[in-house]
C-alpha cells in the first residue's frame, strides 16, 4: 500500500510534458507566428510560405496549477498579424478587433517555477501603422537589442522552459 501511495504522489509531483513552441517568419507579410502543432508549422511552410525559426521555448501540453492557455490569433491583409496571449483581457480585445482564434498553443505558467524562464513580446508597426508584428523572446540580451531596434516591449508575458 504504502509503496503504490508514493507512486502515486511522485507521478503527481512530476512535472508536466512539455512541447517546442516554434515560432516561424513570414517575411513578404511581416508576421510571426507560433505553433507547437507539426501539421499546422508544417502547414504554414507549406501553404504560406512561413519560415520555421526554430523552436524559442517549450510550453507544457496540460494545464497545470498556475498556467494558462496561449491562444492565437490572426488577422488577415491588410494586418497580417498573429497575435498569443494568455491574457483573457488581450484575448477578448483582439477577436474584438476582427481577429479569428487560431487554438490553444500549449499553456504557459503565470508565475516563475523552477526551470522557467520570462517569455518577454515585443511588437513594432510596418508601413502605415496598420501591420503589426508581434515576437515572443527568452532572453533578456535579445530583448534589449530588439528595442534599440525600435521594436516596443509589451511586457512579460508568462513563463516558459529552455529544455522539455
Amino acid at each position: 500500500m504504502f509503496v503504490l501511495a508514493s507512486a502515486t504522489l511522485a507521478a503527481d509531483s512530476a512535472p508536466p510534458p512539455r512541447m517546442p513552441l516554434h515560432w516561424l517568419w513570414h517575411e513578404t507579410e511581416t508576421d510571426s507566428a507560433y505553433t507547437v502543432s507539426a501539421a499546422r508549422r508544417e502547414w504554414l511552410i507549406r501553404e504560406r510560405g512561413y519560415a520555421d525559426m526554430g523552436p524559442i521555448a517549450y510550453v507544457d501540453m496540460h494545464q497545470v496549477s498556475r498556467s494558462r492557455p496561449l491562444k492565437c490569433f490572426y488577422a488577415s491583409a491588410p494586418r497580417t498579424n498573429t497575435f498569443c496571449s494568455i491574457s483573457r483581457f488581450e484575448q477578448r480585445l483582439i477577436h474584438s478587433m476582427g481577429y479569428a482564434e487560431v487554438g490553444t498553443e500549449g499553456f504557459i505558467q503565470d508565475a516563475r517555477v523552477a526551470g522557467s524562464v520570462v517569455l518577454y513580446r515585443v511588437s513594432r508597426s510596418y508601413g502605415d501603422g496598420k501591420d503589426r508584428e508581434h515576437r515572443f523572446v527568452t532572453s533578456s540580451v535579445e530583448l534589449v537589442s530588439l528595442r534599440k531596434q525600435g521594436w516596443i516591449y509589451d511586457g512579460s508575458k508568462g513563463f516558459v522552459h529552455r529544455t522539455p
